[in-house]
């Protein structure tokens, strides 16, 4: 029983471990000057989880021809591009406007798209806007 518990607790701190260090990842991008592009809309981070990338692809490639055709080029496609995620899951983070989320939405392969949220683990309160 004492065994089960220990095994609990540590599956939840790496759980909790692994969520800090993305938010952490993803703050870093969204701070770096990659990402200080002009767009007309206000746009956010938001994850965006696809089906398995082929394997002869790169990840890159793969995620920047799903974001092209709503962006509109591929060089808007990569500058919207922040992370791709190769061994958690597959998907990428990249900075979309609402529009442009229901656009995603719509492309073959898209599962799910997510907004970033940030959480206070030392009691404060919530801030999105990071």
């Amino acid at each position: 029983m004492a065994n089960t518990k220990m095994s609990s607790s540590f599956t939840l701190s790496l759980v909790l471990l692994f969520i800090i260090s993305l938010n952490s990842l993803l703050t870093s991008a969204i701070m770096s000057d990659k990402f200080a592009s002009n767009i007309d809309e206000p746009s956010s981070l938001r994850l965006v989880y696809t089906i398995e990338r082929p394997s002869n692809e790169e990840p890159e490639a793969f995620y920047i021809q799903i974001l092209t055709p709503v962006l509109g080029s591929e060089e808007a496609a990569k500058r919207a591009l922040v992370y791709t995620f190769k061994n958690s899951m597959t998907g990428f983070a990249a900075n979309l406007t609402p529009d442009q989320v229901n656009q995603i939405l719509a492309q073959p392969g898209v599962l799910h798209v997510a907004q970033r949220v940030n959480y206070d683990l030392t009691g404060g309160k919530k801030n999105n806007n990071v």
